[in-house]
């Protein structure tokens, strides 16, 4: 199985609502928060002037450092990329639909639906400051191999929020696993 934190605003309104949170700020504030930026990205006047601001190559190349490590690795074609699909119709609707809708499943609950004879190799950037190992989500598949069989988990030093893509050792590391789970499956 390969999960990737695709939708941090999702998955933080998700944890929030997790029955095992513990922490103040994630019971109690997160709520509020959340429910305040639903409110005013509703409005639909403050979303279009906040997605036009957000949809900037500063905007999100500033935005980009926080997820890379390596301040390098955010250069004009990585902005390019994530700043295409701002161009396309309906771009609005969808970021206003990301950090407005249902959060869906939280990641632990989707491992929890899986049959534990299914391998998950979880690779996480030890910098990570999006969804950092130490936080709710991290923690709960550092701590995975101790309690789910077939599952391993590799903390990248270096790397951050897209482990995958910052170094070589990262992508190699990935690609190797993915390959090999295949064709073990295959086999």
């Amino acid at each position: 199985m390969c999960l990737m934190n695709c939708a941090d605003g999702l998955n933080g309104k998700a944890v929030a609502s997790y029955d095992q949170t513990n922490i103040f700020v994630l019971k109690y504030a997160a709520p509020i928060l959340f429910s305040t930026i639903d409110a005013i990205l509703n409005f639909e006047p403050f979303a279009k002037a906040f997605f036009q601001t957000f949809q900037t190559k500063a905007v999100l190349s500033t935005f980009l450092k926080v997820a890379y490590v390596d301040d390098d690795r955010v250069d004009h074609d990585l902005v390019d990329l994530f700043q295409a699909p701002c161009r396309q119709p309906g771009a609005l609707n969808a970021f206003i639909s990301v950090f407005t809708g249902d959060p869906g499943p939280t990641p632990m609950s989707l491992v929890s639906r899986c049959d534990d004879d299914l391998p998950l190799d979880v690779i996480w950037g030890e910098d990570d400051l999006i969804t950092p190992v130490g936080a709710v989500v991290g923690t709960f598949f550092k701590d995975l191999p101790s309690t789910r069989s077939n599952t391993t988990f590799t903390l990248i030093e270096g790397a951050g929020h897209c482990p995958w893509d910052e170094g070589d050792d990262a992508r190699g590391l990935t690609t190797a696993r993915i390959l090999k789970s295949v064709l073990r499956k295959a086999q």
